[in-house]
C-alpha cells in the first residue's frame, strides 16, 4: 500500500496527473472513515486522521486506468490516477486542502470504463469523489448501468461541478483530441513494435528449426550412409565367406569322393588278389553251364562270321570271381561298378593278370532245368536284351556278344540259393557301343532285333 500527497487546483478542466506538493504521509491506523463505496468493482474511501484528510483506493478485480477526482466544496478538486490497481491491493493519497498547483487534463479514453460517484462531508469540508477506471469484462457486451444510490442522488456531484469550470467545450475537445490522437500513435507504434518483435521471434525460431532439421537430415544421411556401407561390406564378407565355404566344401566332398574309390579300388584289388585263379571243376553242374554258354557264344558268332573268341585262363579266373562276387551285390545299375562303371570287371581282370581292355557281361536265371536249357536262358537274357539294370546302354549286352574286335573270352558261373550267375568277360580292341544295336543274326538264323526279350 502506497501515499502520495495530493493537491488542489482551481476547476478548469478534467485532471490527468497529480502534482506532489508534501511527504506521503502513512496512516497507520484507519479512524473516522466517511465514505465507503462499493458500487461496481472499485471501493473509495475519504478519511480524516489527525487533521489531515485522506482517499483510499482498493479493488476487487485487476483494473487500469484508474482516475478519482475529489473536489470540495470551494471548488477545488484532487486528482488520482493510477495506471493499474491489482485485485486486493490499497491505494492511499493524502488530500493536501492548502496547495494549489496546477495539473495537466486528463483526456477521453475510448475504452470500457467504470465510474464510482460519492459525496461526503467531514467537518467543515464537503468531498465529491469520483472514480473512473478500466476493468476487464467476462464478454464483450457491456454490462448494464447500475441504478444510482438513492441517498446521493440529491448531492451535488463532481459532474455538476465539473459544469461551473471555466473550461469551454473547444478547449475540452481539442485536448480530448490531442490525448486521442497520442493514445492512437502510441497504439500504432505499439503494435508495430511487437508485430517486428514477434517476426523477428517467428523469424528466428524458423532459422533454428531449419538449422536443426538440416543439422539431423545431415546427421541421418551420415548414419544411413555408414549403414549402408556396413550392409555392403557385410554383404560382401558374407558373399566371400559363403563362396570359400562352398570352395572348401566341394574340395572336402571331391576328396572324400576320390578317398572312397581309391579305398574301394583297393578292397577290389585286395579281393582279388585273394582269388585263386582256377581250371573250372570238370564234369560240375556250374562247369555244365558254363562250357554250354560259351558254346552258343562260338556258334552266333560263327552264324554273323566273326573271329572265334579263345578262352583265356585269367579271363576263366577273373569272370569266376565275379560271378560268386555279384551274389553279393545289389542287382542295379552299379553291378559292374560304381556309377556305372565296369570298375570291378576291370580290377578282377587285372588281379588275374589280364591287363588288356575288357567287356563284360551279368546274367542270372533260376537253377532250373538242364545245363543246356539253364545255358539257353543265359544267352537269351544277354541277346535278347531281357532285364538290361543298366538303362543307359539297353544294346550294351548284344553287342558285346557281336562285338568284331573280340578275340580272348572268359566265363564263371556261380549256383547259389537256387539261382544262376554268369559273368562273361571278353577283350575288345573298339569303342564301346551300348546304345545302337549291332545287325547280327539269333541262332536260328532270324535277323530281328530284340529290346527287353520282344
Amino acid at each position: 500500500m502506497s501515499k502520495t500527497k495530493l493537491t488542489r487546483r482551481i476547476l478548469t478542466g478534467l485532471v490527468l496527473l497529480v502534482g506532489a506538493s508534501g511527504a506521503v504521509t502513512v496512516a497507520n491506523e484507519v479512524n473516522n472513515v466517511a465514505v465507503n463505496v462499493n458500487k461496481k468493482d472499485v471501493k473509495a474511501s475519504v478519511y480524516e486522521k489527525d487533521g489531515h484528510y485522506y482517499v483510499k483506493l482498493t479493488t476487487a478485480k485487476n483494473v487500469t486506468n484508474v482516475v478519482a477526482r475529489v473536489t470540495t466544496e470551494d471548488r477545488k478538486e484532487y486528482v488520482v490516477k493510477k495506471e493499474a490497481i491489482k485485485a486486493g491491493e490499497v491505494v492511499e493519497y493524502e488530500i493536501d486542502i492548502n496547495a494549489a498547483v496546477p495539473t495537466r487534463k486528463l483526456p477521453h479514453t475510448a475504452v470500457k470504463r467504470e465510474t464510482v460517484k460519492s459525496v461526503v462531508t467531514l467537518g467543515d469540508h464537503t468531498f465529491n469523489a469520483v472514480v473512473s477506471y478500466d476493468v476487464e469484462v467476462a464478454d464483450s457486451q457491456e454490462q448494464a448501468a447500475k441504478p444510482v444510490d438513492k441517498n446521493t442522488e440529491n448531492k451535488t456531484t463532481l459532474d455538476q461541478l465539473a459544469e461551473k469550470r471555466e473550461v469551454t467545450s473547444e478547449q475540452k475537445a481539442k485536448e480530448e483530441a490531442e490525448a486521442k490522437k497520442a493514445a492512437e500513435e502510441k497504439a500504432v507504434v505499439d503494435a508495430k513494435l511487437k508485430q517486428e518483435a514477434e517476426a523477428k521471434a517467428k523469424a528466428e525460431k524458423e532459422a533454428e528449426a531449419k538449422k536443426t532439421a538440416e543439422t539431423k537430415a545431415a546427421a541421418d544421411a551420415k548414419v544411413k550412409q555408414e549403414a549402408d556401407a556396413k550392409a555392403v561390406a557385410d554383404a560382401k564378407l558374407k558373399q566371400e565367406a559363403e563362396a570359400k565355404a562352398a570352395e572348401a566344401k566341394k574340395a572336402a566332398e571331391l576328396k572324400a569322393k576320390q578317398e572312397a574309390e581309391a579305398k574301394a579300388k583297393e578292397v577290389e584289388a585286395k579281393k582279388a588278389k585273394q582269388q585263386t585263379p582256377a581250371t573250372p571243376t570238370a564234369g560240375s553242374r556250374e562247369e555244365q553251364i558254363r562250357r554250354a554258354f560259351l558254346d552258343k557264344v562260338a556258334k552266333l558268332r560263327s552264324i554273323n562270321g566273326l573271329p572265334a573268341l579263345s578262352e583265356n585262363a585269367a579271363l576263366n579266373s577273373s569272370s569266376k570271381f565275379r560271378s560268386s562276387d555279384v551274389t553279393t551285390r545289389a542287382i542295379d545299375g552299379n553291378i559292374h561298378g560304381p556309377n556305372g562303371t565296369i570298375q570291378y570287371e576291370t580290377n578282377a581282370a587285372r588281379a588275374a593278370g589280364y591287363a588288356n581292355y575288357i567287356l563284360a557281361n551279368i546274367a542270372i536265371t533260376s537253377d532250373s532245368g538242364t545245363p543246356e536249357q539253364v545255358a539257353q536262358q543265359l544267352f537269351d537274357i544277354l541277346f535278347k536284351e531281357i532285364g538290361n539294370v543298366v538303362p543307359a546302354y539297353p544294346y550294351g549286352h548284344r553287342n558285346t556278344l557281336l562285338d568284331e574286335t573280340a578275340r580272348d573270352v572268359g566265363a564263371g558261373v556261380t549256383i547259389k540259393n537256387g539261382q544262376v550267375y554268369l559273368v562273361q568277360h571278353q577283350s575288345s580292341n573298339g569303342v564301346f557301343n551300348g546304345t545302337t544295336a549291332k545287325a547280327g543274326k539269333y541262332l536260328d538264323g532270324s535277323t530281328k532285333v530284340y529290346l527287353n526279350g520282344k
